[in-house]
């Protein structure tokens, strides 16, 4: 206890005297740590709900919790040591392969196997500026065994990168990730398990290698800031569920402003989308999209005891900007109306509460489109999407979750397919489709001191598809399709969970190791059971940094 003690005497003593401006990736490990602190109650006005952060109020947040370090298990401040060090809260070491008077070491040494070096390709900072370039690289096999055999796949992929971040005085940061990536052996197809790949339209149109980029500036004056860039974001109120915004779908090119204050924050979204190409050309030269818009604006009162947002959005396609949906302060729906309601509007609510130490509630609770006249009853146009699951950090190091999640018929769904809440085809309003419910329990369990948590997680989901004869033909609307709305012939009242019922039943471990600062090891192992035909998918990945 001592020990760590004194790194408060060190505090700040190596980071610059300017603001971190750029954001944290919303993949970084440190999140996950940050919910189970934000649940002991150590973060103060911070909020996860809204991600990814600037690395500033990350860094924020682990001063808070360091201030709390007598409060704190073994594990748990050793957990801390390590975030304390990689974002330069505490003295850390810098082992470059290009060295600059930023830097005492080089890479290509016996700091190579430091534990606790930090391992880049170049390092700068001084009072005024920041420059981090790290390489990205992943090796992972995976195997699926299923109940067909000719179902199984295996394979190697392959991955590597580079990412560059930093800040120019207290106003402006920069990020820019870019990585690509093939099968390296094995079955090409053992790519389509990992969600991501699935989507890349350069590995499943072109038949190519995969590649991805994410990169953002922000400009930050006091309490305005403005932030333009394609990177995954999440908004909403729940742990393994993001209602508004989720990573389902591929990250979305937005420019966002917004205002920010200890207890309050407003934050405004227009970001471009990929429509559903037209015509028989779904990918190359020739293809017919029509422009796809959605506006977001947030409301957020941030008290020590949680949070209350609210959220409304409006999708809108097929013409150029609107300047009406370009304002940053308006009511989206009422707008809607008088632009002869030919968009998707949404409205929406999240809240956050603590109640006892240790436990906190997230809610979200999202109206696609709603009649009061008809609320009790199955009209098909009465669409919901609702969200709650409790988290108990317990006092032996695990975190315990309990999350139900249930969206009714049609919800994000629209008249005009364009304008369905979809990016490139695929929902980013959460994870879980129309017509379907999922009860998920999740332990993260015995964190060890270590940068990752061992997590297991149990679901059970039952799914109401669409009903299609053998030759593909729609025979029963369920309104279990983000991409299929009600046609006129079709009932005008459905019943939940209406159509093929599916029922998945979902078990997932993963364990995490950061064998030396930088370089970690991890097993994934997932089994799926879908209507009594099980899948087992493996996978072990060997990467440079978190990507």
């Amino acid at each position: 206890m001592k020990k760590f003690l004194l790194f408060g005497l060190v505090l700040l003593s190596s980071i610059s005297l300017f603001s971190q401006v750029e954001h944290t990736p919303i993949y970084h490990p440190v999140y996950t740590f940050l919910t189970r602190m934000e649940v002991r109650g150590f973060l103060g006005h911070t909020s996860l709900t809204q991600l990814p952060l600037q690395r500033k109020q990350v860094i924020d947040a682990l001063i808070s919790i360091q201030k709390n370090s007598t409060d704190l298990s073994e594990m748990e401040r050793n957990t801390l040591v390590r975030f304390l060090r990689e974002f330069r809260v505490i003295e850390r070491k810098n082992a470059t392969v290009f060295p600059s008077q930023s830097d005492s070491l080089q890479v290509l040494s016996t700091e190579m196997f430091d534990e606790s070096a930090e391992k880049l390709v170049f390092f700068f900072a001084d009072t005024s500026t920041m420059i981090s370039i790290y390489p990205l690289v992943s090796l992972e096999p995976i195997s699926v065994k299923a109940a067909n055999e000719s179902d199984n796949l295996s394979g190697v992929l392959g991955q590597i990168g580079a990412r560059i971040h930093g800040s120019i005085g207290d106003n402006f940061g920069y990020f820019l990730q870019t990585t690509n990536g093939t099968v390296l052996q094995g079955d090409r197809n053992v790519a389509l398990e990992i969600p991501r790949l699935s989507q890349n339209i350069k590995f499943t149109k072109f038949n190519s290698d995969f590649d991805f980029t994410e990169s953002h500036i922000r400009f930050q004056k006091d309490w305005f800031y403005g932030i333009i860039g394609r990177e995954n974001r999440l908004v909403g109120a729940g742990y393994l569920q993001r209602t508004f915004l989720s990573d389902n779908a591929p990250p979305m090119d937005a420019i966002q402003v917004g205002a920010t204050f200890e207890k309050f924050e407003y934050r405004f979204t227009h970001a471009s989308l990929l429509g559903i190409p037209v015509g028989s050309v779904s990918a190359g030269f020739s293809t017919v999209i029509p422009p796809k818009y959605l506006a977001m604006s947030r409301f957020s009162y941030r008290p020590t005891w949680g949070e209350f947002s609210f959220v409304q959005s409006t999708l809108y396609s097929q013409r150029n900007f609107d300047l009406a949906y370009i304002n940053p302060l308006t009511f989206l729906k009422s707008v809607e109306h008088s632009l002869r309601d030919r968009d998707n509007s949404m409205l929406g609510f999240d809240a956050t509460i603590r109640p006892l130490n240790r436990i906190q509630i997230r809610a979200s609770f999202l109206m696609d489109d709603i009649s009061f006249s008809t609320l009790n009853t199955d009209w098909w146009h009465n669409k919901f999407s609702s969200t709650v699951g409790v988290l108990y950090a317990t006092p032996f190091g695990s975190d315990i979750v309990v999350e139900y999640t249930r969206n009714s018929p049609y919800v994000f769904t629209h008249f005009n397919v364009q304008n369905s809440m979809t990016n490139d085809g695929i929902a980013f309003s959460g994870y879980v489709p129309p017509n379907s419910d999922i009860l998920s329990f999740q332990t993260v369990n015995w964190w060890l001191g270590n940068r990752y948590p061992i997590t297991l997680t149990a679901s059970y989901q039952r799914y109401g598809k669409n009903v299609f004869d053998s030759t593909g033909a729609l025979v029963f609307n369920a309104g279990g399709d983000v991409l299929q709305t009600r046609r006129p012939f079709d009932s005008e009242f459905v019943k939940f969970l209406e159509g093929d019922v599916q029922k998945i039943l979902t078990f997932q471990g993963s364990i995490g190791y950061e064998i030396i600062r930088g370089f970690s090891l991890h097993t994934v192992v997932k089994a799926q059971s879908v209507n009594d035909e099980t899948r087992l998918t493996g996978q072990l990945i060997f990467r440079f940094e978190d990507f």
